[in-house]
């Protein structure tokens, strides 16, 4: 290519380029994200000395399994994440694809639970699991 013909095609480009953002402003809208979130917290309760529970204790190392179905949960089987509590008794899932989430929690001590949350797209979901003592 010769040196005049990409500097006409250049100022061709930049001309282009000038006409398209002058007319009208573009706006690029990010796709909408089809994910949800969870929150699980893991808490104990003593009701012999609190039966309203408003002192709950954080479970710390708490294991929350989740599952793609009841079946699975059940069985103990084929969990899609997991994770175990922090501190503060939290676990928190991201980037969820399923509607409805099969919960099973093992707090060492404590027991097993099991739970199910409806988590649709594009939402953040809390679900507090409270072990009595």
């Amino acid at each position: 290519m010769l040196l005049a013909d990409f500097k006409k095609l250049s100022v061709f480009f930049v001309l282009l380029m000038l006409i398209a953002c002058g007319e009208e402003e573009v706006i690029i809208t990010p796709p909408t994200p089809t994910t949800a979130s969870l929150t699980v917290t893991v808490v104990s309760c003593d009701v012999q000395n609190d039966p309203f529970c408003d002192n709950t204790t954080p479970i710390n190392q708490a294991e929350v399994k989740l599952y793609e179905n009841a079946n699975d949960r059940n069985n103990e089987t084929n969990p899609i994440s997991s994770c175990l509590t922090n501190s503060s008794g939290v676990c928190n899932f991201l980037g969820l694809t399923n509607e409805n989430q099969f919960i099973q929690v093992k707090a060492s001590g404590f027991g097993t639970m099991d739970e199910e949350e409806n988590t649709p797209a594009n939402t953040i979901s809390f679900l507090e699991v409270i072990f009595f003592q």
